[in-house]
């Protein structure tokens, strides 16, 4: 009898028997039940159990029957005596030591086992995180660079004037992929205007290439994708979303302060892109990676060109404006090995859009797109190529019949007729591209994905 649960009568007459016969009573603690799975109709149930043991008295002690009687109980009740409901099974226990760890008693024989270099199960999701994962690391290291280029010229005295008009664009640029309040252009120095748009894209989260944003992008599909990545890469950029100076609360205090965090950022995405390209295999995984960098890397250049030289400007602007995109391309060594000179814009469009040995050149990306498109599945295998193939061979090959000299010549109306239409083309075609890809190989793509042009709305 479960004293809790008697009433006032009960409880004395129980009192009265404690004390009459006392030492013929068991009394037994009160304790909870466990709960085990109970198959009902409507599924699974977790019901409170209890199991019975049987002990037999032997001439060495007492032994255990390895096994019993497991029953449901009343959650109310005190003592599991019997099952209310009838439901009931036997207990059997069938070794006493526990079995060993890490047997697995389906392991093939070693004659089974199948040697497999390049394994091509990739799942759709997997393959889409890993795209997007190479394009938001490069939208971050993109933004980080243009910020550092900009905060620079600020802290060196305000910066030329023809400098500060390329950092003005380049911001610009990057703020009018979203449809926030971008500062009025009207402001009265460029070096006012310049803080402002720099503080927007490192503090706030209401911007598509503002790095909070973006930071946060990458920590989510990363976490998706965490098992395809090495694990030194994955705690990499894990360590750096975990540092609360990227999350947009506080933006630091001095131009100094913000130009060791972007060298910070820049270190961080660097080891990531070099840990993966030193330690991911070449599969069906790496390609995607490595497409949505390329991809990401070709269009923000292009548009940079498009924006800062597609109209002629006055000399000087245009001197200064070159020192700024061959340093935000971290190709200023590469042109003064070469050339030993002032820069040309032939040679800078050369160098920048031409040369397929120039790691950062658009030409070099869309080499690198083509070959990863290429060992894709469905490409060609019915002999016809297929519409990736034709976009990125089309964009590729304007560019190696393409002359520099050209692309830098300028009409009686102030414009340059041939870049515009080259890099119109790369900057018109390259989001179509994305599109195709995530139409042909992500077949659970999310609704809203879009690319994000400056004035017009188109990437992600």
């Amino acid at each position: 009898r479960d004293p809790s649960r008697l009433g006032a009568a009960e409880r004395a007459a129980l009192v009265e028997e404690i004390e009459l016969k006392g030492a013929l009573l068991v009394a037994e603690e009160k304790i909870g039940f466990g709960t085990t799975p109970s198959l009902t109709a409507a599924g699974l149930v977790p019901k409170p159990y209890a199991v019975r043991l049987f002990v037999t008295a032997t001439a060495g002690g007492f032994a255990v029957m390895p096994g019993g009687l497991a029953m449901t109980v009343d959650q109310g009740s005190s003592v599991a005596l019997s099952a209310p409901d009838g439901e009931s099974r036997d207990v059997w226990v069938i070794s006493e030591a526990g079995v060993p760890p890490h047997v697995s008693l389906w392991r093939p024989p070693i004659e089974a086992a199948q040697i497999q270099r390049t394994p091509h199960d990739l799942p759709s999701r997997a393959a889409d995180n890993l795209f997007w994962l190479g394009r938001y690391t490069e939208r971050a290291d993109w933004t980080m660079r243009v910020l550092r280029i900009c905060l620079g010229r600020l802290q060196e005295d305000s910066g030329p004037r023809q400098e500060m008009r390329a950092s003005r664009v380049a911001l610009e640029i990057l703020l009018s992929k979203d449809e926030g309040e971008i500062p009025d252009p009207r402001t009265p120095t460029d070096a006012v205007l310049i803080e402002q748009l720099t503080r927007n894209l490192m503090t706030s989260t209401d911007w598509y290439y503002g790095l909070p944003r973006t930071i946060d992008n990458i920590h989510r599909v990363a976490s998706l994708t965490r098992d395809r990545l090495s694990l030194e890469a994955w705690r990499t950029l894990n360590d750096f979303y975990a540092s609360r100076r990227w999350q947009g609360d506080v933006m630091p205090t001095s131009v100094g302060e913000c130009l060791d965090m972007l060298d910070e950022g820049l270190r961080v995405l660097a080891s990531f892109h070099g840990l993966t390209h030193e330690n991911m295999t070449r599969n069906y995984g790496w390609s995607f990676l490595d497409m949505g960098r390329r991809l990401s890397r070709a269009y923000n250049l292009s548009e940079l060109l498009l924006g800062i030289f597609g109209k002629v400007r006055p000399e000087e602007d245009e001197a200064g404006s070159m020192l700024f995109v061959l340093e935000l391309a971290d190709s200023f060594i590469t042109y003064r090995s070469r050339y030993r000179m002032a820069p040309i814009l032939a040679l800078l469009l050369d160098l920048l859009l031409i040369d397929e040995s120039n790691p950062r050149s658009v030409a070099f990306q869309l080499a690198a797109l083509s070959r990863h498109i290429d060992t894709l599945p469905q490409s060609g295998d019915g002999g016809a190529r297929i519409e990736e193939q034709r976009t990125i061979l089309s964009l590729l090959t304007q560019l190696r019949v393409v002359q520099a000299s050209a692309l830098a010549q300028t009409a009686a109306d102030g414009t340059r007729p041939e870049l515009e239409r080259v890099l119109g083309q790369q900057v018109a075609l390259l989001p179509p591209l994305s599109d195709a890809i995530g139409r042909r190989y992500f077949n659970l793509v999310e609704k809203g994905a879009r690319w994000v042009r400056a004035r017009s709305r188109t990437e992600q």
